[in-house]
C-alpha cells in the first residue's frame, strides 16, 4: 500500500575505482532524494491529485491515491463497507475534497496528518479537536526511542486509567491530550519494557524504553533463515549492534572478548595488521558467513564495525549442519545493518585514539650488564669480563666504546595515534529501505620512525525493495574495503626481536659523528631508509537477494541468491639497510638491495535456490520448512617475480635490477563445491519443539563415489514454563522463562586433504636439467594414491542447554554443556609402512579419534530503577578440555608408557624435567641424581628431581605439567550503568591457567638483557628466581625443565567507557540533532597476572627454552575520544 520507489543501478564495473565512484554517486543521489523528502513534507495537504476510476472498493480507491501521491492509509479492515463502490473523476484535487466526496452518505470519516491518513467510524473515539468547557484538558507532546536515541514508531501511549491514547509517527515523536498536567502515561512498544511517565506538569516529555534482552520474540539470525529466541534449540549466542558502536577496536573480533560464553579471542600482538584468533569451544578458525554469504576471515577482520546489526555464534551440530563440511569449527555469522521506514538519518562517528605498549620488560642499563658479566666470569673462575677502569667508564659514560643504549626507549615512541571516521546515510518508507556507508581508518604504528602504519576504506550499500502487491522482495548488497599496511623491510617479528632480546646496551645506536653504528642496529633496522613491506589488499562483494510469496499457497515462498566476488592483493618486498658506519667512519660491509613482489587475483561466485514454507494447523501445530540448493565456483592466481643485488637504492622497481638472479613463477587453481540443505522445524504451541536438519554436501576433492556425504542433526526442546503448572511461578515472576534443549549430529570435515588427492599426478619442475646448454623444464611423479580410501572425516556433536529467566525477565542466564567427537583422520602412514619408490603412502583416513568436551554458561541482571537509572551487570564462563579416544599414531611402547602417552591424556603443556631448587652445598654437589653428561656442576646450578629413583636424570624423569598455552578456561564480567545523560561500561575478562616459557634457561649474560634476570643466585642470593649465570653456552642449566614455566592466567579490565548523550542532558531541546554522544574510553587498562614482570600474558606465548614469550609486537593499552553525531 505504499508509494513505489524504484532505482535503476548499473551493473558495477569490474575495478574498485569504479566501485567507489558508482557508490558516491548512489551516496548523493541518495542525500538529494532525502533533502527533497523533507521539503515536501511540509506540503503534503496542499498536494492536487488527478483521480478517473469506474465502480471501484474503497479499498482499490485508497491504493490508486497511493500509488499516485505520497499519502499512506491506515485503517482497520472491519472499518470499511465491503459492498461499497465509488465512481469519481477529479482533476488537480485536494486529498480532502476526494474523500469528502466519497465518503458521503457513509459512516465514514477521516483524519489527515502529514501524509499520513487514518480513516475511521464517525464515532469512533478520535483525538478531540474540541476542548470542553468543564474540564481543561492539557497537551502533551514527545518522542519515544530505544536506548540507542533511535526512534520507535507505533510505540503506544495511554493516559493510565483511561482509553484515551495515540501512537507515535515515523519519527517516534507523538502529540495528544490528557485530563491534566499531573497524568500518567503508559508507554509500551514490542520486545522492550514498558514506562509509566509520570509528568508533573511537563507538557514534553522524552521516553527511552529498554529492550527486553530475554524478550522471547527476538529475532535470531541462524543459518538460511531465521528464528525466535523462544522456538531456538540450537546452541546459539547473539551479540547486537551495541558491542560494536563506540568500540575504539579496529576490527569487530576484538570488541567480542569477553562478551560471548565459548567465544575464545586471543589478541597475541598489537600491531595494526594484525588480527586475534578465534575460536568457538576449542575448536580450531570457525566459518564466517556475513549476510548469508560464506566470507575468509580476512573480510570478517576489515568489516566496519559500525556496519554490524547483530552477529550471532552458531556452536552445535543442529545449528552448524546446514552449513556442511564447512562448519565443523562453528560459525560466525554476521548481518549488517539495513535501512529503516521512516526520515532520512544521517550519522557520524569519529574517534581519536593514542596507544602505548604495555607488557613490555625493563631492560638492564649497560652498568648493571657489565657487573652481571663479570659476575658470570667470577662464578666459572675465569678472568673479569671488564676491568675496573672499564666499570668506571661504562657507570660514567666517559668511553664512547661503551654506550648505554635503551633500544625500547630509542626505537619506539611513548605513544602512536589512530584515527577513525565513519558516515552513514539511512531511511526509505514501506517501499524501500537504504543504509549506505563510508568507513576509513587510519592508525600508525609505535614506531619513531613511522615505518608502520595502516589504512583501510570500507564502502557499504544495501538497498531493499518490497512490491507487496506482487509478493515480491529485492535486495542488492555491495561493499567494498582496502587496505594499505607498512612495515620495516625485516618483519614485525624480526625487529622487536632485536630491541628487546638480541641488541646489547653496551651497543651504539651513533656513532659519535651523528651516524648510524653497525652494530645490528635496530634503530637503523626500523628507518624508513631500510626498505619496506608493503600490503595492498582489496575486495568488492556484491548480492542479489529475490524472495517471492507464491500467490495462492499461503505461508510458501521461494527465492534465490546470487553473489561475486572480486579480489586481489599486491604485496611489495624492497629489502635493503641503510648505510652502517664503524666507528673510524669506515662503511660497514652490507648486502646489496633485493626486491620481491607478488600479486594475486581471485573471484568467487556464489549461487542459492531456496524454497520455504510456513504453516499454522489449529493454532497449536507449528511448522516451517526450508530446502536450499548451494553451489560455489573459485578461482585463484598468483604471480611472484625478484631481483637481487640491485647497484642503487634509488630505485625501487624490478626493471633496475640485473638479470642475474632473477626469478619468477605464477600458478593457478580453480574449486568448487554444492550442496543441498534442509531443515524442518515442528512445535506444539510454542511449547515441544522439535528440528530436523541436514546437508548432502559435495566436494571435488574426491573419486567419483566418494565426492558426496550426507550430514544430519536433530535437535529439541521443552519450554516448560509454558506448562499449566508452571503459571503460578510465571506470574509471580520468580520463572518467567525455563526452557530445556538438546541437540545431536554430525558434520564432515575435510581439513587436511589433498588437494586432487585421489589422482595420480605429475608435477611440472621448472630448471630440472641441461639440454643443449639451456635449463628446461621436467616432470616429476607425483604422490601415490588410494582413491577409495580418501574420503570425508566427521565430527560427533552432542549438546544439552538450559535457559532461564526471573524478575520479569530482569535475571536471566543460561548453561550448557557439549562434547565433539571427531574420528577417521586423514594420515599418510609412512610411519607403520616404509615408503616405497622414494613416496609416501597414499593419504587415507585413520581409525584415529579425538575427544573435546566442556561446558558454558552466562548470567545477567538488569534493572530500570527510576526514570533517570538504569543498570546491567553480567557474566560468562566457559572451560573445555580435550584428549585422544584412540591415537593410530602411538606406538605400543608409549602407550605402555603412563608418562609419555598421549592416548587418554587431556591437554598439558609440555614433557620437562621436575626442578628441585639449586645445589646450595657441596654435600648437594655430591649426593644429588644427576645427568651422567653434566660434568661442571657448580653450586646454584639448577638440580633436578630423579622421579623415576634410578639414580639418574635423564629423558625418563620428565613429567607432564600445566595447561595449554590456548587457555581452556575464559570468563568475563561486564557492567552498565546509565544516570540521565551519563553512562559508565566497563568490560573485564581473562582466562584460567595457561602456561609459557619464559624463554631463556642457561642464563648466558648475551641472552639476558631484562632487569628481571638480576635476581640470579649467588652465595648471598640463595633464593632468587633464576639459577647462577655462566659465560659457558654448555652449562648444566639448559636442560628443559619446569623452572623457566609460569602459569599466565590473567584478569584484565578490558574496556572502561563513560558517555554523555547531549540528547537527554544539554541539549534534549534541539532540533538540529536526532543524536549526540561523546565518550571517552580506555582498553587493557588493569592486568593482575604472574607474568606481568616478564610479558603481556596475551601476548605471543612460547613452549620451549629455545624461544621466548613476548616476543612480538607489544600489546597496546589505548584511550580513545570519541563523538556520535545523528541528524
Amino acid at each position: 500500500m505504499n508509494k513505489i520507489f524504484v532505482r535503476l543501478i548499473e551493473r558495477p564495473k569490474n575495478t574498485f575505482y569504479n566501485v567507489i565512484y558508482t557508490t558516491m554517486r548512489v551516496f548523493v543521489v541518495l542525500i538529494i532524494f532525502g533533502l527533497s523528502s523533507v521539503y515536501a513534507n511540509s506540503s503534503y495537504s496542499q498536494e492536487k491529485l488527478d483521480i478517473n476510476v469506474k465502480n471501484i472498493s474503497l479499498e482499490k480507491l485508497f491504493n490508486t491515491i497511493q500509488k499516485s501521491s505520497n499519502y499512506i492509509f491506515f485503517y482497520n479492515d472491519d472499518v470499511l463497507e465491503k459492498d461499497l463502490k465509488v465512481t469519481l473523476n477529479f482533476k488537480n484535487s485536494l486529498l480532502s475534497e476526494i474523500l469528502d466526496y466519497s465518503f458521503a452518505n457513509t459512516t465514514l470519516d477521516y483524519v489527515i496528518s502529514d501524509r499520513q491518513v487514518v480513516v475511521r467510524i464517525k464515532n469512533e473515539p478520535i483525538p478531540e479537536v474540541k476542548v470542553k468547557k468543564e474540564v481543561q484538558k492539557f497537551i502533551v507532546t514527545g518522542v519515544v526511542n530505544d536506548a540507542n536515541g533511535q526512534p520507535l514508531p507505533g510505540a503506544n501511549i495511554i493516559e493510565k486509567g483511561t482509553q484515551n491514547g495515540t501512537q507515535t509517527d515515523f519519527d517516534g515523536n507523538f502529540s495528544f491530550e490528557v485530563t491534566n498536567d499531573n497524568a500518567v502515561l503508559i508507554v509500551s512498544y514490542i520486545g522492550f519494557s514498558s514506562k509509566e511517565i509520570s509528568l508533573n506538569g511537563k507538557s514534553n516529555v522524552s521516553v527511552s524504553l529498554e529492550e527486553n534482552a530475554a524478550a522471547l520474540d527476538e529475532i535470531v539470525v541462524i543459518g538460511f533463515g531465521t528464528t525466535t529466541r523462544a522456538k531456538a534449540v540450537g546452541a546459539i549466542s547473539t551479540v547486537k549492534a551495541e558491542a560494536f558502536e563506540q568500540t575504539p577496536f579496529n576490527n569487530a573480533s576484538q570488541a567480542l572478548q569477553g562478551q560471548v560464553p565459548g567465544l575464545i579471542i586471543n589478541n597475541s600482538s598489537g600491531s595494526p595488521t594484525a588480527t586475534p584468533q578465534i575460536s568457538i569451544r576449542g575448536g580450531g578458525t570457525p566459518l564466517f558467513v556475513i549476510d548469508g554469504v560464506i566470507r575468509d576471515e580476512f573480510t570478517f577482520s576489515t568489516i566496519n564495525p559500525e556496519d554490524i546489526e547483530s552477529m550471532s555464534f552458531l556452536k552445535d551440530a543442529v545449528s552448524t549442519a546446514v552449513y556442511g563440511t564447512r562448519a565443523a569449527n562453528g560459525i560466525v555469522l554476521v548481518k549488517t545493518k539495513r535501512g529503516k521506514t521512516g526520515k532520512i538519518s544521517l550519522r557520524y562517528s569519529g574517534n581519536f585514539q593514542l596507544s602505548e605498549p604495555i607488557g613490555t620488560p625493563d631492560m638492564m642499563n649497560s652498568y648493571q650488564w657489565a657487573l652481571m658479566n663479570n659476575d658470570a666470569a667470577r662464578y666459572d673462575g675465569i678472568d673479569p669480563i671488564f676491568t675496573d677502569d672499564q666499570l668506571i667508564a661504562i657507570r660514567d659514560q666517559t668511553d664512547p666504546t661503551f654506550a648505554n643504549s635503551n633500544w625500547p626507549g630509542l626505537v619506539l615512541k611513548d605513544f602512536a595515534q589512530q584515527r577513525r571516521h565513519n558516515l552513514s546515510l539511512s531511511g526509505g518508507d514501506d517501499r524501500t529501505n537504504y543504509f549506505v556507508s563510508l568507513g576509513y581508518l587510519d592508525q600508525d604504528g609505535i614506531l619513531k620512525s613511522n615505518a608502520t602504519d595502516l589504512q583501510r576504506f570500507n564502502i557499504r550499500s544495501n538497498v531493499s525493495m518490497s512490491f507487496k502487491e506482487l509478493g515480491l522482495d529485492v535486495s542488492l548488497n555491495l561493499d567494498a574495503s582496502l587496505q594499505k599496511s607498512r612495515e620495516p623491510a625485516i618483519g614485525e617479528f624480526q625487529l622487536f626481536r632485536r630491541v628487546y632480546y638480541l641488541s646489547l646496551p653496551t651497543d651504539a645506536a651513533f656513532n659519535p659523528d651523528g651516524t648510524y653504528a653497525a652494530t645490528g642496529n635496530p634503530l637503523a633496522l626500523s628507518d624508513r631508509g631500510s626498505g619496506y613491506l608493503k600490503d595492498r589488499n582489496k575486495y568488492i562483494n556484491t548480492q542479489l537477494n529475490v524472495t517471492w510469496k507464491v500467490p495462492g499457497v499461503k505461508g510458501l515462498s521461494t527465492g534465490v541468491m546470487a553473489s561475486y566476488r572480486d579480489e586481489d592483493r599486491f604485496q611489495k618486498d624492497w629489502n635493503l639497510v641503510v648505510p652502517l658506519y664503524n666507528p673510524d667512519g669506515s662503511i660497514a660491509p652490507a648486502d646489496l638491495p633485493s626486491l620481491s613482489q607478488s600479486a594475486r587475483y581471485g573471484r568467487i561466485f556464489d549461487i542459492e535456490a531456496r524454497l520455504d514454507y510456513k504453516t499454522s494447523i489449529a493454532d497449536v501445530h507449528n511448522i516451517s520448512a526450508t530446502a536450499v540448493y548451494v553451489q560455489r565456483e573459485g578461482f585463484n592466481e598468483r604471480f611472484e617475480a625478484s631481483k637481487v643485488n640491485f647497484e642503487s637504492s634509488a630505485v625501487d622497481q624490478l626493471f633496475a635490477g640485473p638479470a642475474d638472479g632473477q626469478s619468477n613463477s605464477g600458478t593457478a587453481s580453480e574449486n568448487a563445491f554444492a550442496g543441498v540443505v534442509g531443515r524442518l522445524n515442528y512445535d506444539y504451541n510454542g511449547t515441544y519443539l522439535l528440528e530436523f536438519s541436514g546437508r548432502y554436501d559435495g566436494n571435488d576433492n574426491f573419486a567419483p563415489g566418494q565426492k558426496w556425504g550426507f550430514f544430519p542433526a536433530i535437535g529439541g526442546g521443552w519450554v516448560a514454563s509454558n506448562e499449566s503448572f508452571m503459571q503460578s511461578l510465571k506470574d509471580k515472576h520468580i520463572l518467567d522463562n525455563l526452557k530445556f534443549r538438546f541437540g545431536f549430529g554430525e558434520t564432515g570435515n575435510v581439513a587436511g586433504v589433498n588437494r586432487f588427492g585421489y589422482l595420480s599426478t605429475y608435477s611440472l619442475e621448472p630448471t630440472v636439467f641441461y639440454a643443449g646448454g639451456t635449463l628446461v623444464n621436467g616432470f616429476s611423479e607425483g604422490n601415490l594414491v588410494s582413491p577409495n580410501e580418501l574420503t570425508w572425516f566427521t565430527t560427533k556433536s552432542n549438546n544439552v542447554g538450559l535457559d532461564f529467566a526471573s524478575l520479569n525477565f530482569g535475571l536471566q542466564g543460561s548453561i550448557d554443556y557439549f562434547k565433539y567427537n571427531t574420528k577417521g583422520f586423514l594420515v599418510s602412514p609412512e610411519d607403520v609402512y616404509s615408503a616405497p619408490l622414494g613416496k609416501n603412502l597414499p593419504q587415507i583416513r585413520s581409525e584415529s579419534e579425538r575427544r573435546r568436551a566442556g561446558w558454558e554458561a552466562n548470567l545477567s541482571y538488569r534493572k530500570q530503577v527510576n526514570d533517570d537509572l538504569f543498570f546491567q551487570i553480567g557474566g560468562n564462563a566457559s572451560y573445555f578440555d580435550e584428549l585422544w579416544v584412540k591415537n593410530q599414531g602411538e606406538d605400543l611402547a608409549s602407550l605402555k608408557n603412563p608418562y609419555v602417552r598421549q592416548t587418554h591424556q587431556r591437554n598439558f603443556f609440555s614433557r620437562v624435567l621436575l626442578n628441585d631448587g639449586y645445589y646450595q652445598t657441596e654435600d648437594d654437589l655430591l649426593n644429588s641424581p644427576r645427568d651422567l653428561g653434566s660434568s661442571s656442576i657448580q653450586l646454584g646450578d639448577l638440580r633436578y628431581q630423579d622421579v623415576n629413583g634410578d639414580g639418574k636424570i635423564d629423558d625418563d624423569d620428565e613429567r607432564r605439567i600445566g595447561k595449554p598455552r590456548f587457555p581452556q578456561f575464559n570468563y568475563g564480567l561486564n557492567f552498565l550503568v546509565n544516570y540521565k545523560a551519563w553512562s559508565l561500561n566497563c568490560l573485564m575478562q581473562g582466562t584460567g591457567d595457561r602456561f609459557a616459557h619464559i624463554g631463556v634457561s642457561n642464563n648466558i649474560p648475551k641472552d639476558i638483557l631484562h632487569v628481571y634476570h638480576l635476581d640470579y643466585w649467588s652465595p648471598e642470593n640463595p633464593n632468587a628466581r633464576f639459577q647462577r649465570i655462566s659465560t659457558a653456552f654448555d652449562n648444566p642449566n639448559g636442560e628443559d625443565s619446569d623452572h623457566a614455566i609460569i602459569n599466565a592466567k590473567y584478569f584484565r579490565v578490558k574496556n572502561l567507557q563513560l558517555a554523555y548523550d547531549f540528547k537527554k542532558g544539554l541539549m534534549k531541546n534541539s532540533k538540529t540533532f536526532k543524536g549526540c554522544k561523546m565518550f571517552l574510553t580506555g582498553t587493557n587498562l588493569f592486568t593482575v597476572s604472574d607474568a606481568n614482570d616478564f610479558f603481556d600474558p596475551e601476548s605471543r606465548l612460547s613452549n620451549s627454552r629455545g624461544t621466548r614469550s613476548g616476543n612480538s609486537y607489544p600489546i597496546q593499552r589505548t584511550f580513545t575520544l570519541g563523538l556520535n553525531l545523528e541528524f
